[in-house]
């Protein structure tokens, strides 16, 4: 399936053959590998297409096409070197007047937007479990080395500081397999759900993670890892591959953003709408300043300790505190930009992250006390890895939420815009040589 160029293929339906003519071509499309079988590359490719009978971009729709690759006008081009996943073919495929029957639409026709939805959700869950699965070898890969390995004659295994870095990679990891299982077991559980913005989140956050566990696997083994074909050398060439394929993580985190603010958007309306006009609404602006809730001390009564086990209960709570502060940054940045804040791209990161970081948080908490409460084995540390993970979530999302709060003068983002303008104006580094004299 094609990764990059979505929307450079175009189809047209003849209606006197009754056959579709694919023309175009796709970039980063993955053709194998098959060299060990008989088997050969289908892909998925998204078209635009029109529909009939209709004029103007209302006729604009997409549909999505099986086609096989020994099909008459199917070229496989260049093959794409990349960093990482070297066992992969990925080439550019050209379409050249290649002839299809309907037999060949996935779903219906001029109806691919609803069938992408469900490929994109399955391909971001798909990505997640191989960012699980490189996520747990890197920490096995590291634990072992730091049994097996000396500096100035104390054990690596003895060392604060790497002791540090595999309790965090396994926090990680931890959270990223809650993640996946607990959005497949939305998934499993209810019919039809709309599980977009959480396969989103999973993908996110898998990505980012087993990135920083990698860097930071090659950081502490050294010199070493940079020996082409070194395992943490491959694992991290396939991880950045990961992070960087397909979409941009800066494109999913606004996605997230966005996709989250159109479902508070419509339940916070009047919320907002009264506080965009303070005149109007005087009883509830007073009501605001009265309450005791603040982004420092949140009030919460959502009674989340009561679903889990009492040895979660300050995790639980540190969940509540952050799902609260979410709120507040909603409605803030809702009140103080409207509709312009889709414009506001760092302050939507910021939210993203936020979301994210408490979804992470969600999950664990769950996975543990359900590991705790049938008892399995380890189930003790299981505990301890979710109130790792939620005292460092709750940290996290009370910073993004101060920065939100504070606004862009206070939080340095003004200061960022105007020297991004610079940068763009002197068309790249505009500072002066250190030793330049002005006279």
């Amino acid at each position: 399936m094609a990764e990059n160029e979505l929307f450079n293929t175009t189809a047209e339906y003849i209606v006197e053959t009754n056959e579709w003519l694919l023309s175009g071509n796709k970039a980063f499309a993955i053709a194998g590998p098959f060299a060990t079988t008989n088997a050969t590359p289908l892909f998925l490719v998204i078209a635009q297409t029109r529909r009939a009978n209709v004029k103007g971009d209302a006729s604009r729709s997409t549909t999505i096409f099986l086609v096989d690759s020994n099909t008459a006008g199917v070229k496989l081009g260049e093959q794409h070197l990349t960093i990482g996943c070297r066992g992969l073919d990925i080439r550019r495929v050209e379409f050249d007047q290649v002839r299809l029957s309907p037999s060949c639409i996935v779903g219906a026709a001029n109806e691919g937007n609803e069938v992408a939805e469900v490929l994109l959700r399955s391909n971001r869950l798909r990505s997640a479990m191989l960012g699980l699965g490189m996520a747990k070898q890197l920490v096995n890969d590291l634990t072992s080395y730091c049994i097996d390995n000396q500096q100035c004659n104390v054990p690596l295994k003895d060392m604060e500081m790497l002791q540090m870095h595999l309790s965090k990679a396994s926090c990680a990891t931890y959270a990223i397999e809650s993640m996946i299982y607990m959005t497949a077991g939305i998934l499993d559980e209810f019919a039809t759900p709309d599980v977009a913005l959480e396969a989103a989140i999973t993908k996110y956050y898998s990505l980012t993670q087993l990135f920083k566990i990698a860097g930071k696997s090659m950081d502490i083994i050294g010199p070493k890892s940079l020996i082409s074909g070194q395992e943490t050398e491959v694992l991290f060439r396939d991880s950045a591959q990961l992070y960087t394929q397909g979409e941009s993580m800066d494109t999913l985190r606004l996605y997230i953003a966005l996709a989250g603010l159109q479902h508070a958007g419509g339940v916070l309306q009047d919320t907002v709408r009264m506080q965009r006009n303070p005149l109007f609404h005087p009883g509830h602006i007073l009501g605001k300043f009265l309450q005791s809730s603040n982004i420092d001390n949140p009030k919460t009564k959502m009674r989340l300790n009561e679903n889990v086990h009492p040895s979660l209960e300050p995790a639980a709570q540190s969940v509540e505190q952050s799902v609260a502060r979410l709120q507040m940054c909603v409605e803030l940045l809702l009140t103080r930009y409207g509709a312009a804040v889709v414009e506001k791209h760092h302050d939507m990161q910021r939210l993203a992250e936020i979301a994210t970081t408490i979804y992470a948080m969600f999950a664990s908490l769950a996975r543990a006390s359900r590991s705790y409460c049938i008892g399995l084995q380890l189930a003790d540390y299981e505990l301890v890895m979710a109130s790792a993970v939620c005292t460092h979530g709750r940290k996290k999302v009370h910073t993004l939420c101060t920065e939100i709060f504070n606004g862009q003068y206070v939080n340095n983002d003004s200061n960022l815009q105007r020297l991004a303008k610079q940068v763009i104006k002197s068309k790249g580094y505009f500072p002066v040589h250190p030793l330049t004299f002005n006279f």
